[in-house]
């Protein structure tokens, strides 16, 4: 699914008064009173964990007899990884908080509540109101999940170390980040790039090559002599010292490794807008761009997180469960959320609310700006196993000195395989 940047052309401001609330820990939130309790397990550690705990405290203090017990898990995959777990042990929560690329696994499995029911009932809410992104919710004709945070990744830099290099602005192709970038703008005590690992933000790689795996039809074509030469390119200037994989003490990754100086450029989250002024803490400016595009022009990956019902909960505990959900997407709460987080608002009176934030800070209307760019992950990503493959092969490529060619092969025979075994038939290329 693809969005049109008419679909933010509403969202151009914002709102008002700074977040506030207080600092609860993370972890748990406990039950206190309530005719009905329910269970939340949320994937936000930090001030968004703080900020969720702080919201449900609200709700709880509302006295309407309902209770939010909150849980943190861990991140979106720690969270799915426990859900799955939990529900062969028959232990689940009542309400789920998990990325927009792991809650499919989930809804595929039985797991989620179609909310189709609810949204269109008497207690419903108007999906009018929201942009295209909401429907990343939908899985096979049915939305197992309310989007929350919505994002794309973006690239950041540091403005002194590209005018110090002759660099007018981030690149705007993969062959100029190649070739011109990181051997500009590595020095000694300085990385060029910052290398987030994972399986999100790399699927341009593919994309942006014309390599396309995501249709209807479970097109798989990984070992693709484009994304071989793009993996190829990112190891060689890892192997340079232009490209710094995060080791486990780098602290906060390959964001830390960025807001430390130590490297000029990083591709993250739209989600870390908020909090990058934090993480340079007035050593330089950072700034945010457009990710680079190829010879078949520019996309990124959507991601986010938002918001699920576990099937089978009682009546009670689900309707409960569906007026905190409401709760969390009311003007008031949801600006909160997007302000500090730097998510992308999708709602109009959200949007309203945060004006005063997005014209003071122009990085975030470059965020809204890029979704025109956007498309949602690989059908393969979807996939429980797919994730995991894609990341383990993809950091490999780059962290290690393997053959790229032939770690993609194996990937490609894996996804095949693991595609048969979700019951599913590949779409393989023709030549």
């Amino acid at each position: 699914m693809s969005f049109s940047r008419r679909d933010f052309l509403k969202i151009t401001g914002a709102a008002g008064a700074a977040a506030s609330f207080s600092s609860l820990p993370i972890g748990r939130l406990a039950a206190q009173s309530g005719d009905v309790t329910v269970v939340w397990w949320q994937s936000h550690g930090g001030a968004l964990g703080e900020l969720l705990n702080a919201l449900a405290q609200e709700f709880n203090d509302m006295d309407n007899g309902i209770t939010i017990q909150v849980e943190y898990q861990g991140g979106y995959t720690d969270t799915m990884d426990k859900v799955i777990t939990s529900a062969a042990a028959g232990a689940l929560p009542d309400m789920l908080h998990v990325g927009d690329g792991q809650y499919p696994p989930l809804a595929r499995n039985g797991i989620l509540l179609p909310l189709d029911d609810l949204i269109n009932g008497p207690n419903g809410i108007n999906l009018d109101e929201y942009s295209a992104p909401v429907y990343r919710g939908v899985l096979d004709g049915k939305m197992y999940q309310l989007a929350y945070g919505v994002s794309t990744p973006i690239f950041y830099y540091n403005v002194e170390a590209l005018e110090e290099a002759g660099l007018d602005g981030p690149p705007e192709t993969w062959d100029a980040f190649f070739d011109d970038y990181l051997p500009k703008l590595t020095k000694e005590g300085r990385f060029a790039f910052a290398y987030s690992p994972g399986s999100w933000w790399q699927q341009t790689a593919y994309w942006s090559n014309g390599i396309m795996v995501n249709d209807e039809n479970w097109e798989i074509d990984l070992a693709n002599p484009a994304a071989v030469s793009w993996f190829s390119r990112m190891q060689q200037a890892r192997q340079n010292d232009q490209v710094k994989f995060p080791s486990p003490t780098d602290e906060g990754g390959g964001s830390g490794i960025f807001g430390s100086g130590s490297a000029a450029m990083l591709i993250e989250s739209t989600g870390l807008i908020g909090n990058v002024d934090n993480l340079v803490g007035g050593a330089f400016t950072a700034q945010v761009g457009f990710l680079p595009g190829g010879s078949a022009g520019r996309f990124v990956p959507s991601g986010g997180n938002g918001l699920s019902i576990i099937n089978g909960v009682s009546d009670e505990k689900r309707d409960a469960a569906w007026e905190f959900i409401k709760f969390l997407h009311a003007p008031d709460q949801y600006s909160r959320y997007d302000e500090l987080s730097g998510y992308i608002p999708i709602t109009e009176s959200t949007a309203a609310k945060l004006a005063d934030v997005l014209q003071s800070d122009p990085r975030r209307q470059v965020a809204i700006d890029q979704f025109e760019f956007s498309r949602w992950h690989m059908r393969f990503h979807t996939l429980a196993r797919g994730e995991q493959a894609l990341a383990n092969a993809w950091n490999d490529c780059v962290q290690t000195d393997i053959s790229v060619q032939e770690r993609l092969d194996q990937l490609q025979e894996e996804a095949i395989e693991i595609i048969h075994d979700a019951g599913f038939e590949p779409t393989l290329p023709t030549s």
